[in-house]
């Protein structure tokens, strides 16, 4: 009868170890699904700040050559792997040429996790930026991750129930030295930018 008593228990602690078995498996994955939401959100942040920082260094080449007197329509932005930007205004000297080692000397960065490569356009105009006119537009279209952990640096709510607010800009006519109307207003206001 001993042997009986015996056999049952064991079945008990096997099904126990069955059932901790399964929440320990539970609990591992739901570990490993976060760790990785974790990381991706980390890439994310990290590709955010390196497109921000390129945009600011590409400021500082622009602001650069308007201080030695370029205008906004002498800027050229035709590059070997940007093509279709060669801007007539600009001096032959390539004094005005953003990307030239003899002008602005940025460096045109292509990012891995972007959507496409940049565009340059003048065609749109953007609430609560400079005047209702066009602006000179650098476009760099990203992931939404990207876009949201953009959002969180600058302090821009990321509202909605599928993130941010976009507009989905034609990239219009390349800029060449003139400002074009693409039919289009960037309709998302953009504040302490």
């Amino acid at each position: 009868m001993n042997n009986n008593k015996n056999s049952g228990s064991a079945l008990i602690f096997i099904l126990i170890a069955i059932v901790l078995l399964g929440g320990l498996t539970y609990v591992l994955s739901k570990t490993s699904s976060n760790t990785e939401e974790t990381g991706s959100v980390e890439r994310a942040s990290i590709q955010a700040s390196q497109i921000m920082s390129y945009g600011g260094a590409l400021k500082q080449s622009i602001d650069a050559m308007m201080s030695r007197g370029c205008s906004e329509n002498d800027l050229n932005f035709n590059d070997s792997s940007l093509t279709g930007y060669a801007n007539g205004n600009a001096p032959a000297n390539e004094s005005c040429d953003v990307f030239s080692t003899k002008g602005g000397a940025a460096r045109l960065t292509f990012f891995p996790d972007t959507a496409a490569p940049p565009s340059v356009t003048s065609g749109y105009t953007v609430l609560n930026v400079g005047t209702a006119k066009t602006e000179l537009l650098y476009l760099y279209p990203v992931s939404r991750e990207i876009c949201m952990a953009i959002n969180r640096t600058l302090g821009i709510p990321n509202n909605g129930t599928e993130g941010p607010p976009s507009d989905e800009l034609d990239n219009g006519s390349k800029f060449t030295g003139a400002y074009t109307d693409a039919g289009g207003t960037a309709t998302e206001e953009i504040d302490n930018v």
